[in-house]
């Protein structure tokens, strides 16, 4: 929200520039507007992560009544689509012994 001259990150700035250095000052009102819109912007980001940092936990099952656990829960649909996909991938030859080949699990 502004510039301290004796800041160490500023010294070598102010050196060059010398003399010529003219420091834009706001008015009251102007801080005041500033401060507002940085405010705005601030309480936006906020929201925005808020907001889908719920999205995700209701999607994984959190803070919905049907879903207390934290655990992952298959539904017969998509068991019946991944024991598919195995044996798909068993007819393919990427299962040559107990365990399929990585390219398969990839």
């Amino acid at each position: 929200m502004g510039v301290d001259p004796s800041d160490l990150l500023n010294q070598r700035l102010y050196k060059e520039l010398g003399s010529n250095l003219i420091i834009p000052t706001l008015t009251k009102r102007e801080e005041r507007d500033e401060a507002r819109e940085w405010s705005a912007k601030r309480d936006e980001i906020a929201q925005t992560i808020w907001t889908n940092y719920m999205a995700r936990n209701i999607r994984m099952g959190k803070g919905n009544k049907e879903w207390t656990s934290k655990q992952f829960r298959w539904t017969k649909s998509m068991e019946h689509l991944f024991l598919e996909i195995l044996a798909e991938e068993a007819e393919k030859g990427n299962k040559p012994s107990n365990t399929f080949k990585l390219d398969s699990i990839n």
